[in-house]
C-alpha cells in the first residue's frame, strides 16, 4: 500500500507544480494603451500634446516586475521605456495596483537638417574678426562634428525613478480594462545637448588654433552662440501619465 502512495504523491505534486509556479512565481502581461504623455525638462516639454497610442509587455518573476513600453507620440516621434521594480495589488472586485519601478527612457525623433553654427557676423565684426578667421571657425566645427549633429538630433536618453497606480476589472478570463496614471523623475540628455557641447568644443579649439584674445574669444563665443553651457535645469524634470488600458494577465 505504502509502495503505491508514494508514487501517486509524487505524480500529484508534478501535475501541481506548474500551475502552482504560474500563480505564485511568474506571471506575464500584456496591453495596448492610450496615454496623455507630458512633463518638464526641455525634451518632455518640446513634445506635441495630445494622447499618444503604444504597447506594454511584462514578466512578473519572484515578485520582481520587468517590463517595457512602447509609444507613438505623434509626428513620427516615439517613446520607449525600460522598467524595473515592484507591485502590488489589492482586488476587492476592481483590482487596485501600486508599483514602483526604476525606468529608462529613449526618445526616437525625425531626423533634422544639419546645422551650422548660425554665427552673427555683425558681433564678429565689431570685434575685428574677417572672413578668413570665420571661414576657419565653420571649417573647425564641420571637422569636429557637423556631419553627425543632424543624426544625434534624433535621439534623447534619461533614466530615474517612476511610481504607478492602476484601477482595472475583469471583463473575461485574462482580459482587463483600466485606467492608470504615473509620475516620475528623471535626469534627460538630447543629442541636441550633446550637439550644443560639441559646438562649444570646437569653437574654442578654433579659438586656441587662431590665437585670439580674450574680448575676441568672448566675441566669438557670443556670435556662435557657446557662451553659455548646460545646465542641469534643462536635464532634470518630472513625466507625468494618464491613460487607459486593456490588459491580458496570464
Amino acid at each position: 500500500m505504502k509502495r503505491r502512495t508514494l508514487p501517486a504523491l509524487l505524480m500529484a505534486c508534478v501535475i501541481a507544480l506548474p500551475s502552482i509556479a504560474s500563480a505564485d512565481l511568474v506571471s506575464v502581461w500584456m496591453a495596448g494603451k492610450g496615454s496623455y504623455i507630458s512633463g518638464t525638462g526641455g525634451v518632455f516639454e518640446n513634445l506635441d500634446p495630445g494622447m499618444a497610442g503604444g504597447a506594454e509587455l511584462g514578466i512578473e518573476i519572484l515578485n520582481i516586475d520587468l517590463m517595457g513600453e512602447a509609444y507613438l507620440l505623434g509626428g513620427d516621434n516615439y517613446m520607449f521605456t525600460g522598467n524595473i521594480g515592484m507591485d502590488f495589488s489589492l482586488d476587492l472586485g476592481i483590482r487596485a495596483t501600486f508599483g514602483a519601478y526604476l525606468t529608462a527612457f529613449l526618445f526616437k525623433f525625425p531626423e533634422a537638417e544639419a546645422q551650422g553654427l548660425n554665427i552673427d557676423t555683425d558681433v564678429l565684426e565689431t570685434a575685428g574678426i574677417g572672413a578668413e578667421e570665420l571661414d576657419e571657425l565653420e571649417k573647425a566645427y564641420e571637422r569636429e562634428f557637423g556631419s553627425t549633429a543632424g543624426e544625434l538630433s534624433q535621439w534623447a536618453a534619461g533614466i530615474g525613478p517612476r511610481l504607478r497606480f492602476q484601477l482595472d476589472k475583469s471583463i473575461a478570463p485574462l482580459l482587463y480594462i483600466g485606467v492608470e496614471a504615473a509620475m516620475g523623475w528623471h535626469i534627460m540628455l538630447s543629442g541636441d545637448d550633446v550637439t550644443a557641447e560639441a559646438k562649444r568644443q570646437a569653437v574654442n579649439a578654433a579659438i586656441e588654433d587662431q590665437g585670439l584674445d580674450n574680448s575676441q574669444a568672448d566675441a566669438v563665443r557670443a556670435a556662435t552662440g557657446t557662451d553659455e553651457s548646460i545646465e542641469s535645469k534643462d536635464l532634470n524634470g518630472k513625466n507625468y501619465s494618464f491613460g487607459a488600458y486593456l490588459k491580458l494577465d496570464f
